[in-house]
C-alpha cells in the first residue's frame, strides 16, 4: 500500500525535503496569528478577511519558508552534538524571529522577511559558518572522526 500524494522515483527525495520548510512556514504562520490574537482579540479573526491580512500572512509564509529552507541546509549538514546544538539554537532564535517580523511589518514586505530571517542567521548561520571555516584552516571534518 502506497501514499498516491507522494511522488515515486528520483522526486521522492525532493518531495520530502520540501515538507520540512513548508510546514515550518505554515508554523510560522500560525504563530503570527495566535500572536495576533493574543494581541488584538480574537474578534478581528471573525471578521472578513481582508487583503491586508491575506498579504500579511504571505508575507509571513514567505519569511517562514526561507528561514526554513535555511535551517534545512544547515541542519542537514551538520552532524551529533553539532546538530543537536544549533537545534537549540534554531529554538532560542525563534521567539525572536517572531517578533522581528513583526516590527519589520512597519518597514513593509522586505522588512518582514529580513527580520524574521536575521536571528536564524545570526544564532544558527554564523556558528555554523565558523565552524567550517575552522575545520577548513585545521583540516579536519565531521566525517573523519571530529568529536564536536
Amino acid at each position: 500500500m502506497t501514499d498516491s500524494s507522494v511522488p515515486r522515483g528520483a522526486n521522492r527525495a525532493a518531495w520530502t525535503t520540501w515538507k520540512w520548510p513548508v510546514a515550518f512556514a505554515a508554523a510560522f504562520c500560525l504563530v503570527q496569528v495566535a500572536v495576533g490574537a493574543l494581541r488584538f482579540g480574537f474578534g478581528w479573526l471573525l471578521a472578513a478577511p481582508s487583503p491586508e491580512l491575506a498579504l500579511g500572512l504571505a508575507q509571513m509564509f514567505a519569511a517562514g519558508l526561507i528561514s526554513g529552507c535555511f535551517l534545512l541546509a544547515v541542519l542537514s549538514r551538520a552532524g551529533g552534538r553539532w546538530r543537536i546544538g544549533l537545534a537549540v539554537a534554531a529554538a532560542v532564535a525563534t521567539p525572536f524571529s517572531v517578533l522581528g517580523a513583526i516590527v519589520g511589518g512597519v518597514l513593509g514586505p522586505v522588512g518582514v522577511v529580513v527580520y524574521a530571517a536575521a536571528p536564524y542567521l545570526i544564532l544558527v548561520g554564523v556558528p555554523a559558518l565558523a565552524k567550517s571555516i575552522w575545520q577548513r584552516i585545521i583540516g579536519t571534518s565531521d566525517r573523519q572522526g571530529s568529536c564536536c
